[in-house]
Order: C-alpha cells, then sequence, then structure tokens
C-alpha cells in the first residue's frame, strides 16, 4: 500500500485533511468514486507516489465505512467485536 515512511506521513496528512469529504464521495456517490478509484489503480505504480497515497486514503475510507456501518462485520470479528464493547464502556463511563 504505502511504500516508505515519507509517504506515509503524506498520507497522514491527506487523511486528516479530508476524511469528511472522502467519507461523503463514498456514501453520496459510488459510482464517482469507483471512476476515481479505477483511474488510480491504473496508475498507482506509475513514478509519482501521490497515486499510492491517494488510493491507500481511499481504501482506509471504504474500510472505515464497512467497520462502521456492517454490525454483522464488526460481530463475526473478534478483535473489532472487543474493541467495540471497550467503547460501549468508554461512552457508558462518561455519561455518569
Amino acid at each position: 500500500m504505502i511504500k516508505d515512511f515519507n509517504d506515509y506521513i503524506k498520507y497522514i496528512e491527506f487523511i486528516e485533511s479530508y476524511e469528511d469529504e472522502l467519507y461523503a464521495l463514498y456514501t453520496d456517490s459510488p459510482n464517482k468514486w469507483e471512476k476515481i478509484k479505477e483511474k488510480l489503480k491504473n496508475s498507482q505504480f506509475d513514478v509519482e507516489p501521490d497515486n499510492r497515497i491517494f488510493l491507500a486514503g481511499m481504501e482506509a475510507t471504504e474500510f472505515y465505512c464497512k467497520v462502521n456501518d456492517d454490525e454483522d462485520y464488526i460481530k463475526k470479528h473478534p478483535l473489532l467485536s472487543e474493541l467495540s464493547e471497550i467503547e460501549i464502556d468508554y461512552n457508558q463511563d462518561e455519561e455518569d
């Protein structure tokens, strides 16, 4: 996915800057999302590393949506189930 530490830093900056916009594009315009993703997949091995970063951002957004929006997916994965329980306990503690 990301080749080196500099690309990772760029990826984090990209995600932090465009997190909400990526989510909106993924959920509101799935056709546009797929077209953009396909273009990035076709050019991810070019010399320019930004395409790898953008594609990784799209894949991270897809994973985020799958984890947050699919209760069955969470229940099937032991780590996600455990993390979900911890989050629930944490939220209950904050309410008290």
